[in-house]
């Protein structure tokens, strides 16, 4: 059986216990993996169709109650993106079931739910992972509560949706829907699958670094010090769960050296002004959220000889499109940040000439294709209590049918509607065009609530494309909505 031990004070961890580090001193717990294995016979073991079990023995113990095959997805050569004499490797995330790397985490925990005689799951997210625990614990008869910031994307809102989980839209941004999860997981007995709370996320996450290591292997090479892996830090625990596997598979002597993690994340901004140097020492990496994991992170930082490398947001996409359309692998744009991250590296430096650079696709942006158009009688929708986006959607669907308006007709629509304050319509437009799906340009018009005969300019409002994506992403959540509605009246 594998048990976890506290590396400081030596504590064992209690098999319902899900925190990472531990009650006594805070410090970061290790799993004790018996160290029997060759990397030869570790390749025997892996077999497809066992899914995240491949690795139970490196794993805590837990009942494998369901599997999907997730993981034991391919290291492949890219064909056009680089250089035929850069050995670079893309470790494709986005075969996993539902299209993430989270699958490997969410396995584990909807195991472990089921193990500890849970009924309900809840998890504070952004999306991916809320897709992953629906797809894993529904089947085992689990119910699922994902707790989203308001400005989450509603393509993933609606898959969550569709698949059956419940989602509850709470604060402006992941940490205080963590937070939000944490506090009803007490109160209601949930358990909590937040990756960002449970140590289970780096144990599913770290089998990525083992099959590293055997895909290598079987392509002629191994992982060592000349094996340079980049990573989309967000808020580190990625970074931290690839650091983990090695950290293993060296103490098991399975690999020789470390290799050099190398973390890819958004430009930070200091004293209003973007930092010049996209080379970041450990010591002032910026995580996003408030991870209270960030000294292990720097440690294993500092450790493989790490570094950070900042790009600015507005390449994701276009990076992400690039991948698209020399490799055919459609991937989010999050998940493109480390294909910016080496070819930001190249503009400076070089590989040495027996570096392997492998980039770690993190998730499938196949939510980003524009979804099939829904349609139903938005009337039947009304109740006294509005859905949250509805006004929004309301607002995307009368400029998708009658063309760029300005405030004042938008508003007038919607009144027509139901109560609706004038300053609220703006706030939603406001807010959906920090989204970037409607855009604003300026147009001259007749004078607007003034006696002067003078043309005034007036802002009017059109919808984008990415727009329409999520005019369809909220039309199959309302539709969901009205189902359910619906179901719950029949049932009366």
């Amino acid at each position: 059986m594998v048990r976890a031990k506290c590396k400081e004070c030596g504590a064992s961890r209690h098999p319902d216990e899900i925190q990472f580090n531990c009650r006594k001193c805070e410090s970061f717990f290790e799993l004790q993996i018996p160290s029997s294995f060759t990397l030869d016979e570790l390749m025997k073991l892996v077999q497809e169709g066992r899914g995240i079990w491949n690795y139970r023995h490196f794993l805590p113990s837990i009942r494998p109650y369901v599997t999907y095959h997730e993981g034991n997805t391919p290291l492949m050569k890219p064909y056009r993106l680089f250089p035929d004499n850069l050995d670079v490797f893309f470790k494709d995330e986005s075969r996993n079931p539902s299209g993430s790397f989270r699958d490997r985490c969410a396995c584990l925990m909807a195991c472990h739910a089921k193990m500890l005689s849970k009924s309900s799951v809840i998890c504070g997210t952004s999306g991916n992972h809320g897709v992953s625990m629906v797809t894993y614990a529904l089947p085992l008869g689990l119910s699922i509560t994902c707790i989203t910031p308001l400005m989450a994307r509603l393509q993933r809102i609606a898959q969550i949706r569709a698949l059956g989980g419940e989602i509850i839209a709470h604060g402006t941004n992941l940490s205080e829907s963590i937070e939000k999860a944490k506090i009803l997981s007490k109160k209601l007995n949930f358990y909590n699958a937040t990756p960002e709370n449970n140590y289970l996320t780096v144990q599913g996450q770290k089998t990525i670094a083992y099959e590293i290591a055997i895909q290598l292997k079987r392509y002629g090479s191994n992982v060592d010090a000349m094996t340079k892996i980049f990573v989309p830090l967000g808020a580190g625990l990625m970074f931290l769960s690839l650091y983990q596997g090695f950290k293993e598979l060296l103490e098991l002597r399975l690999i020789e050296e470390m290799p050099c993690l190398i973390g890819v994340g958004l430009e930070s901004v200091e004293n209003g002004e973007k930092r010049k140097s996209f080379f970041v020492p450990p010591d002032l990496i910026p995580l996003t959220g408030q991870s209270s994991l960030e000294s292990e992170i720097i440690r294993a930082l500092k450790e493989t000889n790490g570094f950070m490398i900042e790009i600015d947001e507005e390449t994701l996409l276009s990076q992400a499109l690039l991948v698209a359309r020399h490799e055919g692998i459609i991937i989010e744009p999050a998940s493109a940040s480390v294909i910016a991250g080496i070819q930001k590296y190249l503009v400076q430096n070089e590989f040495e000439s027996r570096s392997k650079v492998i980039a770690v696709l993190t998730s499938s942006g196949n939510l980003y294709q524009r979804l099939d158009e829904i349609s139903f009688p938005l009337r039947d929708f009304f109740s006294r209590r509005k859905h949250p986006f509805f006004s929004k959607f309301l607002i995307l669907d009368y400029l998708a049918r009658h063309g760029p308006s300005n405030g004042y007709r938008i508003w007038k629509h919607l009144s027509s509607l139901y109560p609706c304050h004038f300053q609220a319509v703006y706030q939603h437009l406001k807010a959906l065009n920090q989204l970037g799906v409607i855009a604003p340009y300026k147009k001259m018009g007749s004078p607007f609530f003034t006696d002067s005969s003078s043309p005034k300019e007036k802002t009017f409002w059109f919808i984008t494309d990415t727009g329409f994506e999520y005019l369809h992403a909220l039309a199959i959540i309302l539709k969901i909505e009205l189902e359910k509605k619906n179901e719950r009246r029949n049932a009366n």
